[in-house]
Parts: structure tokens; C-alpha cells; sequence
């Protein structure tokens, strides 16, 4: 017995093998290519709520904060009727600090000259700080930076400030 086959059995079949081959190689890479496209250039085919294939939902904020210079002044007063810092009256406690301080110098005159002297006369200030007056007798020796002795020649009442005055 004799059996013809089709003629065109032998090309389909070879073209039918083309095409799932074809399918098997390009259906992966258009697949990894929808997956890594929104990763690698930044643009994606679907929404960002899909799984896998939407793009990544970020957002990159900035946040600058403002500057701005701040000062003000502020009389501090030093006291001795307080015992530590007082910030709502800016008032700290007063303490003696010893110490002493000596200077020497020599330096060259331009020349030499005798002026004769004269009795000095000139202005001292008492401020009374207290709230009582207070009395500075006659005879009392002050001695000026300069180291020069200045003596009262009568007694004084120091009346107390009043206002600050």
C-alpha cells in the first residue's frame, strides 16, 4: 500500500516550530523588559499600584529651614544681696576676686622741664547705693589710680539714690 502525503504538510509543521520558537525567546525578554524598564530609565508603562511593574512610589522632599538672626541687649547687675542668678531680674551674686596687678616701664624723654607746683583742687563723687544716707567725715584720705593721696577737707551726707539717680 501506498501512502502520499500533503505537499504542504513538511512547511507547515517547520513554520508552526519557527513561530513557538520565536515566542519562547521574545515573550521572557519583552517581560524582563516591562519589569526592569521603570528601574533602569525611569518610565513605566503601568501605574504605580501594580506589583512588580508599576513604578516605585517615591518622592524625594527638601526641607530647608529658614534662618534668621536673633540678638538683643541686656543690663546685667552685679549684687550682693543676692545669693545665685536671678534670670527674671538678671541680677548675679558679687564675689571679691583677689589678685594684684604691677606694671613697669622705662622709656626715653625728649628733655626735662621744673614747673612749679599749685594747690589741686578738683571734684569727688559719692553715689550711695544704700537706702539710708551716709556720712563721709573731714580728714578722710582717698588715693587716686595714679597713686596720688586726695584728702577731704569737710565732712559730707550722701543722700541715697532715689530711681537710680
Amino acid at each position: 500500500m501506498r501512502t502520499t502525503e500533503p505537499i504542504h504538510g513538511w512547511r507547515g509543521k517547520h513554520r508552526h516550530f519557527t513561530l513557538s520558537i520565536m515566542a519562547v525567546v521574545l515573550v521572557p525578554i519583552v517581560l524582563l523588559a516591562l519589569l526592569l524598564a521603570p528601574r533602569l530609565i525611569g518610565i513605566s508603562l503601568f501605574p504605580v499600584g501594580v506589583p512588580l511593574l508599576g513604578a516605585d512610589p517615591t518622592a524625594t522632599v527638601t526641607i530647608t529651614p529658614q534662618a534668621k538672626h536673633l540678638s538683643d541687649t541686656y543690663i546685667l547687675t552685679a549684687s550682693s544681696q543676692v545669693s545665685k542668678p536671678d534670670m527674671t531680674t538678671r541680677e548675679f551674686p558679687t564675689r571679691l576676686v583677689p589678685g594684684s596687678l604691677t606694671d613697669s616701664r622705662t622709656v626715653p624723654t625728649s628733655g626735662s622741664a621744673f614747673v612749679s607746683g599749685v594747690q589741686a583742687r578738683g571734684y569727688l563723687l559719692f553715689v550711695n547705693s544704700g537706702e539710708s544716707p551716709a556720712f563721709v567725715p573731714a580728714g578722710i584720705t582717698f588715693t587716686t589710680t595714679l597713686g596720688v593721696p586726695v584728702q577731704t577737707t569737710q565732712s559730707v551726707e550722701v543722700p541715697p539714690q532715689q530711681n537710680g539717680q
